[in-house]
């Protein structure tokens, strides 16, 4: 059965179909805007650790991924890694809870002293934050990845199907 699948024909209609589409509802009765209501980020006023919400977000990005990957989401996972390094910016702001700690953590991530206390006292709302120079000049995507966010398009990226190639010439 997995052959049948996994044959060629069948995986080329698959993909015109799943392009034909153009991102609405499939079979499954979910369009492609829906999917960030499925991303199970853990709510930012629940207690989690970090490492728990990065190994949380990357079950459901590579069941998502795997599930999309005959369409060309490129675009659209580019947009929706976007909203969710923000949110998880937003998610680490709220940890640091108080002032005084933000201030000390945004001093150890490498802010000047005066710039951190007057970021750290600053009056706007968790997420305007989140997509301010605040976080995202010091919660790079490389600080996020050596935490280990791995990020939608890079899973695509790897396990993306390439029409000109086998599908026996894919590396594991």
């Amino acid at each position: 059965m997995i052959r049948s699948i996994l044959n060629g024909h069948n995986l080329c209609k698959a993909s015109r179909q799943v392009m034909s589409n153009k991102g609405s509802a499939g079979i499954d009765g979910i369009a492609v805007q829906e999917l960030i209501c499925y991303l199970d980020i853990p709510e930012a006023t629940k207690l989690f650790l970090f490492d728990e919400r990065v190994r949380k977000l990357k079950e459901v990005q590579r069941g998502w991924v795997n599930y999309l990957r005959l369409a060309s989401i490129f675009g659209k996972l580019k947009d929706l890694d976007g909203w969710v390094r923000n949110r998880l910016r937003y998610c680490i702001w709220h940890d640091w809870k108080k002032p005084e700690r933000r201030r000390k953590s945004l001093i150890r991530l490498g802010v000047k002293q005066q710039m951190a206390r007057s970021w750290s006292r600053t009056r706007m709302g968790g997420w305007a934050t989140a997509q301010s120079p605040i976080l995202v000049t010091t919660i790079t995507l490389n600080r996020l990845k050596k935490r280990g966010y791995q990020s939608a398009l890079d899973i695509y990226l790897k396990i993306s199907p390439q029409f000109n190639e086998p599908l026996i010439a894919r590396p594991a």
